[in-house]
């Protein structure tokens, strides 16, 4: 981010990162920079948006049974992973590579989605009495 700007950061993207890494990250940036005293955050990402995940995969299953823990390796075999795509999991690498399959797939999804749709979704709610 080159010039500065909060709009032209990375947005942060994982597994859990709103619990896990996101306290981490904070604090280490808050010992070695970059650091916005003022935010009380990091000054790496973007910092109004994220995608996790557990965020994800609860908003477009939350009407299903939980299958359990939303672990890294139960969300990718309820998406249709195979075991052996899953055997390394739980290594760095393997789990960031599981990680942007997952993102990439949702992403991709919703997109399907907005496109084949978009007309119906736009003033869905303009009739709404609040």
């Amino acid at each position: 981010n080159r010039d500065g700007s909060i709009y032209n950061r990375p947005i942060m993207a994982g597994q859990n990162i709103m619990t896990f890494d996101l306290p981490i990250l904070n604090r280490y940036c808050q010992r070695f920079g970059p650091f916005d005293k003022q935010q009380n955050r990091n000054s790496l990402f973007y910092p109004f948006d994220f995608s996790d995940t557990i965020t994800l995969f609860f908003s477009w299953f939350e009407h299903e049974a939980r299958p359990g823990k939303l672990g890294l390796t139960t969300i990718a075999e309820h998406m249709g992973f195979s075991k052996e795509a899953l055997a390394s999991a739980h290594d760095a690498l393997t789990d960031c590579k599981l990680v942007a399959k997952i993102l990439k797939r949702f992403l991709m999804f919703q997109r399907n989605i907005m496109k084949k749709y978009k007309n119906k979704i736009k003033g869905c709610f303009a009739n709404e009495i609040l």
